[in-house]
């Protein structure tokens, strides 16, 4: 059922043009205030369809396609956006929308277009600087080129911001730094892995990497639970789990030469697996180890963060060769 446009106005003959246009605004800001998405989407979405002319109307639109990206209407979005930074100069708001437009993107794995995006915000930074705005719009270019599988460059721009982010008070954003670069990092270490035609030495040398990578990757982890609660500690967590649920995989299932019959294929396989596994095991022993001689340095809200973690390497340290 639609929301009523009636219900705080007596007479409905007294909404004239100029009156309606200022009741959908006023409707679409308290349902805002509220995060009532459906009846702020409802009233903005009326507002912008009959009155193009209004003051608040290029305002309307940025904020009508954050709420519909939000309510997970996220191609429905897009054309708000784009509308919005066409129609409007630079300004905090213009390249606000233009993060946004970038995350619409990538929410719909339209990577490119969430790399131009972020481009014509960090272009716009430069036009009109604004230091608000200016980890925000780094951060997203990092999203963007771990989305398009740049994560070198992902992790040395989040590593060059990680003492400003660092220095102010604001936990989520500190939060986000981390995960990007744990995301970053992970990525980097799954690229070792066992591709091409490799012998034996060459599988067991990407191995014992991608186990330091991954070592590596716990100290940011370390730090991400010492800076407290944020919004990003379930996927950063994740995140972990993955990659080193990912590294047992790839220690239990090296790749065999296909030159080699089915038979030799399997037994070479086998007598490798049963060489790496130990190796697997041992690194993960060291990093339960290292998680558990930092339990006492984290806040009473990241433990259970650590505790997953630590439950998820015992598991896979237990498994027999």
């Amino acid at each position: 059922m639609e929301p009523s446009l009636w219900g705080n106005t007596p007479h409905q003959k007294d909404l004239t043009p100029q009156n309606e246009a200022k009741t959908l605004w006023i409707e679409s800001q308290s349902a805002l205030t509220h995060n009532d998405l459906e009846n702020a989407i409802y009233f903005l979405k009326q507002f912008v369809s009959r009155y193009p002319g209004q003051p608040d109307f290029l305002k309307a639109q940025i904020l009508l396609g954050s709420a519909l990206r939000k309510s997970g209407k996220t191609e429905e979005s897009i054309p708000y956006f784009t509308d919005y930074i066409r129609n409007t100069q630079i300004n905090p708001d213009s390249i606000q929308a233009r993060l946004e437009l970038s995350q619409a993107y990538l929410d719909t794995k339209k990577f490119s277009e969430a790399h131009l995006a972020v481009l014509e915000a960090e272009k716009a930074l430069q036009t009109r600087p604004n230091l608000e705005l200016r980890i925000p719009v780094l951060f997203m270019k990092a999203q963007s080129w771990i989305a398009l599988d740049r994560d070198f460059q992902a992790f040395q721009l989040i590593e060059s911001l990680e003492k400003q982010f660092m220095q102010g008070s604001d936990l989520k954003m500190k939060g986000k730094g981390y995960n990007l670069k744990i995301t970053a990092k992970t990525h980097l270490c799954a690229q070792l892995n066992l591709k091409g035609n490799l012998n034996e030495s060459q599988i067991h040398n990407q191995i014992e990497r991608r186990g330091l990578c991954l070592l590596e990757a716990l100290l940011i982890f370390q730090k991400t639970l010492q800076i407290g609660h944020h919004p990003f500690i379930d996927s950063t967590t994740i995140e972990l789990e993955k990659a080193f649920s990912d590294y047992h995989q790839a220690c239990s299932h090296p790749p065999a030469p296909k030159s080699r019959t089915r038979q030799a294929q399997n037994q070479f396989q086998k007598e490798l697996a049963d060489w790496l596994i130990p190796e697997c095991q041992k690194k993960s022993s060291t990093a339960l180890e290292l998680l558990d001689s930092w339990k006492p340095q984290f806040p009473n809200a990241t433990q259970s963060a650590a505790l997953r973690l630590s439950q998820l390497l015992t598991q896979l340290i237990s498994r027999s060769p």
